[in-house]
C-alpha cells in the first residue's frame, strides 16, 4: 500500500486513474502536466468518497501553450476534488509552473518535488 505512480501527459491521466480506481495498491500519485477531460472530472464528481484515506495526490502544470490549454480541465478536477474534502498540502499538492514547458526536460527538471511531497516529509 505504499507504491506511488507518477506520469506526464496523458501519463499523468493514467497516474490519476490507477491512483482513484486501485486505493488498495496505489497510496500516491503524481500527475505532471496532465489531461483531464470532462468525462474524467465527472467521474470522480460521482465516485468514491474520499474522507478517511490516507492517499497523497500531487499535480502540477507548466505555462506553455499546451499546458495553457490543459488549464481548464486541471482546473475543474482541483476543483471536483476540493469539493470531495482534498486539502491543499495535506492529501493534494497542486502547483504551477507558468515558465515551464509541456515536455521532458521540464517535468525532468521539476520530478524532485512530487517525490519529495509524496516520499519526504515535503
Amino acid at each position: 500500500y505504499n507504491t506511488a505512480v507518477i506520469g506526464s501527459s496523458s501519463g499523468g491521466l493514467a497516474a490519476f486513474l490507477l491512483f482513484w480506481h486501485h486505493p488498495e495498491v496505489f497510496s500516491m500519485a503524481a500527475c505532471l502536466s496532465p489531461y483531464f477531460p470532462p468525462s474524467v472530472v465527472e467521474m470522480v464528481g460521482s465516485g468514491r468518497e474520499w474522507k478517511g484515506t490516507s492517499q497523497k495526490l500531487y499535480i502540477d502544470n507548466g505555462g506553455d501553450e499546451l499546458d495553457t490549454r490543459l488549464q481548464e480541465g486541471v482546473d475543474k478536477m482541483l476543483e471536483m476534488l476540493r469539493s470531495k474534502q482534498f486539502e491543499q498540502r495535506h492529501d493534494l499538492l497542486w502547483r504551477r509552473y507558468p515558465n515551464d514547458s509541456h515536455n521532458e526536460s521540464a517535468w525532468g527538471a521539476r520530478v524532485w518535488r512530487p517525490l519529495e511531497y509524496l516520499l519526504g516529509t515535503g
